[in-house]
């Protein structure tokens, strides 16, 4: 086999099993805790990334965490039944 040939097809044997690892996305935590005006606990309040389906329902607690691969600027939105929707514009990721 022509010596070229050959380093091209090892060349494409190696990136077909090293790109998949380059091309994995990084992982944002985000996580808060939703509260009504008067300080007390959210109770299954939505929280998620404006166009994405990325989003928790808040805890007893309050509390919400979850994880996505979005990048740049986003829409934070919280959502409780019975009050205004909270946006957060421009959240950077």
């Amino acid at each position: 086999m022509n010596p070229t040939l050959r380093a091209l097809r090892l060349l494409s044997i190696s990136l077909f099993f090293l790109l998949p690892f380059l091309t994995i996305a990084q992982v944002t935590t985000i996580k808060g805790r939703v509260t009504t005006q008067d300080k007390a606990p959210a109770v299954g309040a939505n929280i998620y990334l404006r166009d994405t389906y990325d989003g928790a329902t808040s805890d007893a607690d309050g509390n919400f965490s979850f994880e996505t691969e979005e990048t740049g600027e986003h829409t934070l939105l919280a959502i409780y039944l019975g009050y205004v929707h909270f946006r957060l514009w421009g959240a950077t990721l």
